[in-house]
């Protein structure tokens, strides 16, 4: 799953020919843990739907819809990774050993 998801996305970044969707998609591959779906196992069926609802948004040639399908998707993505974090640092200051 994580070598397809980063598939698609290059192949979107491509597709796009966007300098400033490539600086995203650099910063995020910086942050996201590449064990995300293993962290987040609901996360994987949720990124199939998004991703082919914004294919299906691009195929339309439906850019706003595709542009907030896409939005949507960084964010509940960034949204649950974020909570994780939150969980992990207040481990930490607390001394517990993360599972």
């Amino acid at each position: 799953m994580v070598a397809a998801n980063r598939r698609f996305h290059r192949a979107l970044n491509l597709a796009a020919r966007s300098p400033r969707l490539l600086t995203y998609l650099r910063q995020a591959v910086r942050v996201v843990p590449g064990n995300y779906f293993e962290l987040f196992p609901e996360a994987e069926q949720r990124s199939k739907e998004e991703h082919a609802a914004l294919l299906e948004a691009m195929i339309r040639g439906d850019a706003p819809a595709a542009r907030a399908i896409a939005e949507a998707h960084v964010l509940s993505a960034g949204e649950a990774l974020g909570g994780w974090l939150a969980v992990r640092a207040a481990q930490h200051r607390d001394g517990i050993t993360p599972a």
